[in-house]
């Protein structure tokens, strides 16, 4: 399954944690046997779901031990908008191009809480 070549990845190059949209990245955690946590979002970009995602690993140290997850073309342009909107700058790491998901780092944390 792409979940599995997307854990693999991760595995092989070190990254710790996979942000992204909250069932694919969840997906992709099962494949790694608690070696990469899940930082999720649901409908707004970036922002963190606090009740289904652990809320300590979104600090900027936790930023360079991640990837962002894109599945989509609308997703890819929308992680790449909020970036540049965000003042980071992000780059592609790796494209699986069977499946349209895609990796990015960033040298800015993008995750952020829901405004209470």
């Amino acid at each position: 399954p792409p979940q599995q070549e997307v854990a693999q990845y991760l595995m092989d190059e070190d990254y710790d944690i996979l942000y992204g949209p909250w069932m694919p990245v969840a997906e992709v955690a099962v494949w790694t046997d608690g070696q990469v946590a899940a930082g999720s979002w649901y409908q707004n970009i970036c922002e963190v779901i606090p009740y289904i995602t652990p809320t300590d690993i979104f600090s900027e140290a936790d930023n360079a031990r991640a990837c962002y997850l894109t599945t989509n073309a609308g997703e890819e342009e929308a992680l790449l908008t909020y970036a540049a909107d965000s003042g980071g700058s992000i780059t592609l790491v790796k494209r699986f191009e069977e499946t349209g998901f895609a990796l990015y780092v960033c040298d800015k944390q993008l995750m952020h809480f829901p405004q209470s």
